[in-house]
This record gives structure tokens, C-alpha cells and sequence, in this order.
């Protein structure tokens, strides 16, 4: 797999991991009856017309009102009883008085168009708008692969239930959600038994989602086989590799009992919990009569003529005077007792070596599991703010560190927004064959002069070293370009300064004539917003057919966009700069890379220059540079940054 193939991937499934997110849930009641929306005019009003049961105009939701931003926030209809009773009419009044449902969409008129082309949703959990557990089943519409994509955390319950109680307190699995994605993909490998074959099926889940994905594949591959798993994506997500099962030992009972089989089935029954109890440290008075019970309710009410499943827990109670011992059991279906039996599996051989080679137990599908991590700075493991995304310990796989710059409102480090934005950023730079090319030699120089004084003095604060020298950990590929990035914002900061003191003289200035102005100064400028709108801005001199005006919370649109008008960002090394010093002459582009300290220049598909001295004079006059970034802030849509 190339450079591109892989950040193309990545780039993929965080959008994936982003759709999740929505509300699919809201295409149909409970009756399987779709849903609608009020349609509304070219000033967002609601269009008039008595034929509706609500005097207005109504549509029913489709896949494009569920993900585009432009619906966002738009209220959700409840479907009216039509039979015109005292009843049917009161209970339309409160259910359209309790309804709170809003469409919550966040792709770009562009990126709408171009994830329904290439996806089709097959199914999603729940069929309400209920909290909790959430996923959805995509196939592609091309390669016919199926990803299996896990909302993260989202409400309260999530917050609560699953990330306080279970991730941070017990360090255990979260065991209603996780046997909620077991029965959603029960019900799915229904209707689509091909998600059934070998290598079959990736899983992608952002946050608490991506800890599930981990469950997942831990519930299915093994060190000797993937089993159903085809590749795993994670991001920002904790690890679930040390999560405890809700079982300590799984047991089957054969569906025959007689006397001598009874006999039998005890003593290893028996002999199994008295293993596990001291493995587990519990030895106190009561454990063998503690068994016994057990098993013996075991026989008398749960045993017929089909085998039985069942997950033992062992627990224990302090008193003054003893310490007690609980074998508390639970009948399983047998889908479930297979995946908990995988599970179980894999969780007791975390830590084992294999007793020829002594490598670590690793699940098979290690080399088709990949790890982001998405941070503000450009130093690893920065646990800062970041509780959720590092608890735990990854399952085995490749991990991917991305920089985003700085945090604002609505791009924070953690959401899976920020993840999406960049990698589509990153896979736009790497459309540009000399940034492939480029890449690959820095990626090559690196991993063949690691371990070179010189280079480490040269390279030491970059993260592309770091990453060299610690390549189990982080992958070079996006190492290196985060240095890219780690540069383009350095040598935006003056730009910063300048737009920040005129935006604080402004509001300066309005507060004294409007005490109450709410709107604050912006604090920080987003440094990819700035580059992205800065390259539109000089394509549209190029293309103003497909270069539309840049919006912050549009910014994949932006890079559609600039891939149509085949406009692309050539990434500048420090030998071009070197280079710079013997050139006799320099053009338009070079000297403005270098006046800006700009580690870029913007170029056609054929890698020329758009920049020249016949365009320049109408793109940039005195301080036009600031305007664009001014227009930046302009489009802020939150009171304060």
C-alpha cells in the first residue's frame, strides 16, 4: 500500500467514524412510517399551504437532509394520527409539545454529494432516537466493502455509564453496549450474510466507539486468525486491550444429563472456579459450597435437551467476622457465549509469550489495525486534556499522530471532526506527485539516518525523528507531514498578531458605542482555516467557476473544490530554500515563500507555478493578506473563541 493509499484509507474511515454521528434514526418512526421536515423557502422560512395537516409545507427526510449541515438543526415532525378522535388529537398536542428531535448533520453541501456517492447505508442502530449505543452498517458502492462504524460517546448515559463507570473506574468491558453491537451485528449478518466470510469486515468507531471496535475484534480475531475482521480503525479512542470481561470463566453443558455425566461435569466444573478463584486471589471458606449451589441450580432449572451456555463471576463480600465468596452465574445465547468466549480468550493471554520464539501474544490482525490520534501540539503522549483518548492500553496495531494546530470552538483536539478535516487535508497534499515524492525520500533519509549525531541534532524536535526512532509507536507518514504543518503554522503567527490586534481594536472600538455587544475578540486564529482560505483565494484568480467563498465550517467542501480546479499546496523542504541561494533568478512565487517564511507555494496539476507577475499585483495589494483571514473570523459562528 502506498503513502497515498494509506492516508486515503484513514482519511476514509474518520468520515465514516464522523457519519455515526448522525441522527439516521430519525428517517422513521416506530412504525416504519418515514418522518418529515417543513420544506422551506430561499430565506428559511416555512412555505405556506393548507393541504398539510400543519398549514405548512412538508417532505419526507432522506440521507441528505440526516448528514448535511444546511438541515442542521432543523426540527424533526412527528408523524400525526390522521383519525380525527378526542384521543388521537390529544396525543398529537403532546407529542408535538415533548418533541425535541433536530437534525444534526456537519458534511458540506460538496462532501454531502460525494459520500452519498460513494456509500450506501444498509442499516443503523436504533430505530429510535433513544441514548446510548449507536452504529451503522456503509458499504461501499464500488469495492462492495462493508464497515461496521461505532458512534463514540454523545449523551449523558454514554458519559456515565460507559466512559466514567465502566472505562475509568472498573476498567472493565461496558457490557450493555457491547452486547448491543453484538446483537446489531447479529441482526445485520441476517440481511447480509456476506459480513459473515473471513476478512469481510472493517470496523471504524471514534472515542467510546473506537474502544467498542477493539471489543469488537477482540471478540472475533485471535493470534491464529482474523476471523471476520478485515481492518480496525480507531480514533482518539481508549484502549481496550486491559478491559476486564463480565465473566470470569465460561462454561457449556452438554444437552443429555444422566447421573455419571452430572458426576463428571461437577469435578471440572468445580475444578475450573477453583483454579480461576486462585489465580484471583479469593480463597475463603464458603467457595466450595458456593459451587455446589450454583451448579446445582445450574442442573435443576436451566438443562433440557439443547446444550446450554453459561458466564461465571466470581465476587466476594467483607463482614467483620468472614469474608465471603459469590459464583454468581447467566445463561448466554450461543452467539453471545462465542463472542465472550473470544474475548475471554484473548483478554487471559494479554501478557503471554509464546514459548519458542517468546513473542508477545498479538492478535493476527495486528498489521490491518491502525490507531489516530489527533492533538493541539506537537508532542506525543501530551495526556493533557486528553482523559478519554488515553486511558488504556491499544490493542496491537499501527498508530498515526495528527496535529490540528490550535483548539477553537467546534475543532477541538478530540472530536472526530478535527481528525476528519486534517486527513482530508493530508490526502489533498499527497494528489501533488512531487509531495509523494517527497515524502518517500524524507521518509526513506530518516529511517537509514536515524541513529546519526548530525541528524538527531537537526531533526530532534520534529516529530518525524521522534517517530523514526520510536517507529512501533508512531508511523512516519503522518509524522513527517505534521512537521509540514508544524511549520506552515509557525510562519502564520506574525499573520496572527496582526489580525488578532486589529479584530481587539475593533471591538475595542464597538463596545464603546454598544455596551451590549456579546460577540467577543477571538483569541485564536484556526491556522488550517487561514492556509486553506489563503490557497482558494489565490486559485479563484485561476478557476472562479469551481473556487466558491471559503467557509470555516466548510473546509473539506474548500478542498473539493481546489482538487476539481486541480489547484494543489507543493510542500517546500529546506533544501528548495538552499537551493534559493544559488538561483540566478527568482520568481514571483519563490520570493513570496520566502518574504512570508512559507514552507509552501500553490501550483497546477503539472506542478507550475499560479503565483506569477502578471496576477500578483491584483491578488495582493497592501495588507490584502490580512483580509483574508479577517474574512476568517467574520464567518466564526460561535460568540466567542
Amino acid at each position: 500500500m502506498t503513502n497515498k493509499e494509506c492516508i486515503k484509507k484513514l482519511r476514509d474511515n474518520a468520515e465514516l467514524a464522523q457519519a455515526s454521528y448522525f441522527y439516521f434514526d430519525l428517517l422513521k418512526d416506530s412504525n416504519d412510517t418515514p418522518r418529515k421536515i417543513y420544506e422551506l423557502d430561499s430565506n428559511n422560512n416555512k412555505i405556506k399551504d393548507e393541504n398539510y395537516p400543519r398549514g405548512y409545507k412538508e417532505i419526507p427526510i432522506n440521507l441528505e437532509h440526516i448528514i448535511s449541515k444546511e438541515y442542521q438543526g432543523q426540527e424533526v415532525l412527528i408523524n400525526l394520527k390522521q383519525d380525527n378522535t378526542w384521543q388521537s388529537n390529544l396525543l398529537n398536542t403532546l407529542n408535538e409539545k415533548s418533541n425535541l428531535d433536530k437534525l444534526n448533520g456537519e458534511f458540506g453541501e460538496l462532501q454531502t454529494k460525494e459520500f452519498l456517492k460513494k456509500y450506501d447505508l444498509l442499516d443503523y442502530y436504533p430505530k429510535d432516537n433513544s441514548r446510548g449505543f449507536h452504529a451503522c452498517l456503509f458499504q461501499d458502492k464500488e469495492s462492495k466493502a462493508y464497515t461496521f462504524a461505532i458512534r463514540g460517546s454523545f449523551d449523558s448515559k454514554d458519559y456515565v455509564e460507559a466512559d466514567f463507570i465502566n472505562l475509568l473506574m472498573q476498567s472493565s468491558v461496558p457490557r450493555d453496549y457491547f452486547e448491543k453491537m453484538l446483537n446489531f451485528y447479529k441482526s445485520c449478518a441476517k440481511k447480509y450474510p456476506a459480513i459473515t466470510q473471513p476478512k469481510s469486515l472493517n470496523v471504524v468507531g471514534h472515542s467510546l466507539g473506537g474502544c467498542l471496535a477493539q471489543l469488537f475484534a477482540l471478540s472475533f480475531a485471535t493470534d491464529k486468525e482474523s476471523s471476520i475482521i478485515k481492518e480496525v480503525y480507531t480514533f482518539n479512542s481508549p484502549g481496550a486491550k486491559e478491559l476486564k470481561p463480565s465473566y470470569d470463566i465460561l462454561f457449556s453443558f452438554p444437552k443429555i444429563i444422566n447421573n455419571e455425566i452430572k458426576e463428571s461435569l461437577f469435578n471440572t466444573y468445580k475444578n475450573t472456579i477453583e483454579e480461576k478463584a486462585k489465580e484471583l486471589h479469593i480463597n475463603y471458606f464458603n467457595l466450595y459450597q458456593s459451587i455446589e449451589s450454583t451448579f446445582k441450580k445450574i442442573i435443576d432449572n436451566h438443562i433440557s435437551d439443547t446444550p446450554a451456555y453459561f458466564g461465571i463471576r466470581l465476587t466476594t463480600k467483607r463482614t467483620k467476622e468472614l469474608d465471603y465468596t459469590y459464583v454468581n452465574y447467566e445463561k448466554l445465547p450461543t452467539y453471545l457465549f462465542q463472542s465472550y468466549q473470544t474475548l475471554l480468550h484473548n483478554y487471559n493471554n494479554r501478557n503471554a509469550k509464546d514459548k519458542t520464539t517468546n513473542k508477545p501474544y498479538t492478535l493476527k490482525i495486528k498489521d490491518n489495525t491502525h490507531h489516530i490520534e489527533t492533538d493541539s501540539n506537537n508532542i506525543t503522549n501530551d495526556n493533557e486534556n486528553n482523559l478519554i483518548q488515553n486511558l488504556g492500553e491499544d490493542i496491537e496495531g499501527k498508530h498515526y499522530y495528527i496535529n490540528i494546530g490550535v483548539e477553537i470552538d467546534g475543532f477541538d483536539r478530540h472530536s472526530i471532526k478535527s481528525s476528519s478535516i486534517l486527513l482530508s487535508f493530508y490526502d489533498y497534499l499527497l494528489d501533488l506527485k512531487v509531495n509523494r515524492e517527497l515524502l518517500a525520500n524524507n521518509i526513506q533519509t530518516l529511517q537509514d539516518n536515524k541513529d546519526k549525531k548530525e541528524y538527531k541534532e537537526r531533526y530532534e524536535n520534529c516529530i518525524g525523528y521522534k517517530a523514526s526512532k520510536n517507529k512501533e509507536k508512531y508511523q512516519l507518514l503522518t509524522a513527517l507531514i505534521n512537521d509540514f504543518m508544524e511549520w506552515t503554522y509557525n510562519s502564520l503567527r506574525k499573520v496572527e498578531t496582526i489580525i488578532l490586534q486589529e479584530e481587539q481594536n475593533k471591538y475595542r472600538q464597538n463596545i464603546k458605542f454598544n455596551k451590549n455587544i456579546t460577540k467577543k475578540s477571538p483569541e485564536k486564529v484556526f491556522p488550517l482555516a487561514y492556509l486553506l482560505s489563503e490557497v482558494s483565494y489565490i486559485a479563484k484568480n485561476k478557476d472562479s467557476e469551481n473556487i466558491k467563498k471559503f467557509d470555516l465550517y466548510k473546509m473539506i467542501d474548500t478542498i473539493i473544490q481546489l482538487q476539481t480546479a486541480e489547484i494543489y499546496i507543493r510542500i517546500l523542504d529546506k533544501k528548495y530554500f538552499d537551493d534559493l541561494e544559488n538561483k540566478k533568478e527568482c520568481s514571483v512565487a519563490d520570493m513570496r515563500a520566502m518574504l512570508k517564511c512559507q514552507p509552501f507555494m500553490v501550483v497546477d496539476k503539472d506542478n507550475k507555478e499560479i503565483l506569477n507577475k502578471h496576477n500578483i499585483t491584483d491578488l495582493f495589494l497592501h495588507k490584502d493578506f490580512t483580509r483574508i483571514a479577517l474574512g476568517i473570523l467574520n464567518s466564526y459562528e460561535s460568540q466567542a473563541v
